[in-house]
C-alpha cells in the first residue's frame, strides 16, 4: 500500500490535469 500510494497519486494527478486541459481546450 505504501509503495502503491505515490503511484496512484501521480496517476490521479495526471488524469485530473488531462481532464482540465481537455475542458479548457473545449
Amino acid at each position: 500500500l505504501l509503495l502503491r500510494a505515490p503511484f496512484l497519486v501521480v496517476v490521479g494527478a495526471a488524469v485530473l490535469v488531462t481532464a482540465g486541459v481537455r475542458a479548457l481546450a473545449g
